[in-house]
């Protein structure tokens, strides 16, 4: 789940004219609850990860460095990781291609209104990133890295050859090909479940990579219903149902993650943190404010 997708939801809720009372409603526990959303933010752009389980994630590098141009993460002062099929001006290229790809479908009269919301979801996601494109792409770099680190965990349960080949493809860039891998382990990983979750994850991160948010739903959905107490699955689900206006099982998908992160951490650490500030931004937008408040304290 990405915690710069959270503090996105969050800011837009607080620019709706129709909430301002409310904010000052809510008073203290929403000057709280947004400096801790403003600190998940600055994390991000710190680590270029979503809240993980550490115990089980070997990182690449313990200290990542500046992204240049090219797109090859520079780590420390002689240590690189190479993902270099990836430049900040191919990056800008094709998030401007998406939106007007976007914007031209929007002018098709025959779509439903359903339809219609979602490519207004996408797009909306699309000048997101194009506001700071250079944040952007750093972020978007980083958490390759993550994704990369991630498929470790795979290792003596899917061929080695099959691991490498997918860190290969992420690293360059190479949507297709990383996506058609993914499946094949998704498909072929019984009886390890672990696996086949991970592939659907991975395909779910490919899928919100290229905004393709029904696809990466019913991917992150997936991943969540195979391992139904991974906290990290569970937050990328939650946070695709609430942006195709899925409220309800937001929610739900939220409350689950944080009771796994309770049970994981225990009540001071900053998962948990982050799983109550989503359930107490969720109430909040759906005019809970009591609830919110409970969860913003």
């Amino acid at each position: 789940m990405s915690a710069e997708s959270r503090f996105r939801r969050v800011w837009r809720w607080i620019k709706d004219e129709g909430n301002r009372s409310t904010m000052a409603f809510l008073g203290t526990a929403i000057v709280a609850s947004s400096a801790a959303v403003v600190g998940g933010y600055e994390h991000f752009f710190a680590s270029g990860s979503a809240p993980i389980d550490q115990a089980a994630t070997t990182p690449l590098a313990t200290q990542v460095g500046n992204v240049n141009n090219s797109g090859t993460i520079v780590v420390g002062n002689d240590d690189t990781v190479s993902i270099n099929g990836i430049s900040f001006e191919q990056y800008k290229a094709d998030l401007a291609d998406k939106a007007k790809e976007i914007k031209a479908l929007l002018i098709d009269q025959t779509r439903t209104e359903e339809q219609s919301k979602l490519l207004r979801a996408e797009l909306a996601e699309v000048e997101q990133r194009r506001a700071d494109e250079k944040a952007s792409y750093e972020a978007y770099i980083k958490d390759l890295e993550e994704r990369i680190a991630r498929l470790d965990r795979l290792k003596g349960q899917v061929p080695d050859q099959l691991i490498e080949q997918a860190k290969a493809a992420l690293a360059k860039g190479e949507t297709k090909t990383a996506d058609k891998l993914f499946a094949q382990v998704e498909e072929n990983a019984d009886p390890h479940i672990a696996a086949a979750a991970e592939a659907a994850y991975q395909r779910g991160k490919l899928a919100e990579d290229m905004i393709h948010y029904q696809d990466a739903y019913r991917h992150y959905e997936r991943a969540a219903q195979l391992i139904p107490e991974n906290s990290v699955y569970l937050n990328a689900v939650g946070l695709l149902a609430d942006t195709l206006g899925f409220y309800d099982k937001a929610i739900g998908y939220y409350e689950q993650a944080l009771s796994s992160d309770l049970k994981t951490y225990g009540e001071d650490h900053p998962d948990v943190a982050t799983g109550r500030n989503n359930l107490g931004s969720e109430w909040n937008a759906e005019g809970d404010y009591d609830k919110a408040i409970e969860y913003f304290e």
